[in-house]
């Protein structure tokens, strides 16, 4: 409903203006008590439950959409602006990591968050209401994280961990990224940056893009778009993807399917055959207790960093290890499992999910 209601808004500057308006009254009037009706819904049914989720937070961007729109007009169906702008800014404060990420770990869903968030940010630019710091800030890092899952040349954003198409207005794609996010990880030597909210290294430089997921989820996250996936890679060069994460591929429509997409098998990763820590019995959740992670070691020359990223399942430890070489435009990756306790060494299950073209 915030979005429709968004996107409502945003017509009415395009159409309102045509010869048509003084003609079409009756529809005109219609159309603004639809308005008025998206706004007394969102108002008594908040999607706050729970660790409150995407949906709370288009919620509060549909509400400052029509309290803008409707405050013109002296009507101010969400009470006073200043006390819904501090409710709106306290739900992005929230579900926005220090690091800029949303905490629902899924690049699809951070997207969408950052998107509304620069909505807000600019609906407000002539306005009293502006940002607070910490959220300006979260936004600031927000966009670079959005920037770094776009692999260069393309606009196919990396998707880690669920993905259901949401976007307000128009699709998220890197060509609305700021040019100077973007400039960022377009150079000769590999550029590293490490998200430890979210859970993810991105390592890229002007031929190579490479995503490495470092850890599944921290205590706080709901895990209602969490996969299976620690340690997962994705690899694209020059814009053509190699290795790829799947994403969700069905939403909610066959629970079979939705559960493989989830599994540790669809995420070009390493795991032990016996070994299942999550329970996908319910389609928005993944059960289990969160896997202990081990910090990821950063090492190398410049012009060759080694990202080593480890978690353990109180038994077995699992590493990984991905070399991003400039010089001799090569990615190697190294895989191990052993005992945690002893020297012994495990049989591994390995997964790298190729790109269609490969």
């Amino acid at each position: 409903v915030g979005i429709r209601a968004t996107n409502l808004v945003w017509l009415i500057s395009f159409f309102y203006t045509e010869q048509t308006a003084k003609t079409h009254e009756g529809f005109w009037n219609s159309y603004l008590t639809t308005l008025l009706e998206h706004a007394r819904f969102i108002a008594n049914y908040w999607e706050d439950y729970d660790a409150p989720n995407n949906h709370y937070l288009l919620n509060l961007t549909g509400s400052w959409y029509l309290a803008r729109f409707f405050a013109l007009h002296s009507l101010f169906p969400f009470g006073n602006l200043a006390t819904l702008w501090q409710t709106v800014c306290a739900g992005f404060n929230h579900q926005l990591n220090a690091d800029g990420s949303h905490y629902e770990s899924s690049t699809a869903y951070h997207g969408l968050v950052i998107q509304s968030l620069q909505h807000l940010a600019q609906l407000n630019l002539m306005s009293p209401h502006a940002l607070m710091p910490e959220l300006t800030e979260k936004l600031v890092k927000g966009s670079q994280f959005l920037a770094d899952s776009f692999p260069h040349n393309t606009n196919t954003q990396v998707k880690i961990g669920d993905d259901d198409s949401g976007c307000l207005v128009w699709p998220v794609t890197a060509t609305l990224i700021p040019d100077e996010y973007r400039a960022k990880k377009q150079t000769d030597l590999p550029v590293v940056r490490y998200y430890p909210d979210f859970g993810i290294v991105f390592a890229c430089n002007n031929s190579w893009h490479v995503s490495l997921r470092t850890k599944s989820f921290q205590p706080k996250t709901p895990t209602g778009h969490a996969h299976a996936d620690i340690l997962g890679i994705t690899i694209t060069h020059k814009g053509a993807p190699i290795v790829t994460d799947p994403g969700s591929g069905c939403y909610t429509a066959n629970t079979n399917t939705r559960n493989q997409l989830r599994s540790w098998g669809a995420h070009s990763t390493l795991w032990q055959q016996e070994y299942a820590r999550f329970d996908f019995s319910k389609l928005f959740s993944l059960g289990g207790n969160p896997i202990p992670i081990i910090a990821p070691i950063f090492s190398g020359a410049p012009h060759a960093p080694t990202i080593t990223a480890q978690y353990s399942n109180g038994q077995i430890l699992f590493t990984r290890s991905v070399k991003v070489d400039s010089q001799q435009d090569t990615i190697l990756i190294t895989d191990s499992a052993c005992s945690a306790i002893s020297q012994t060494n495990f049989p591994l299950k390995t997964a790298l999910t190729l790109a269609p073209n490969v």
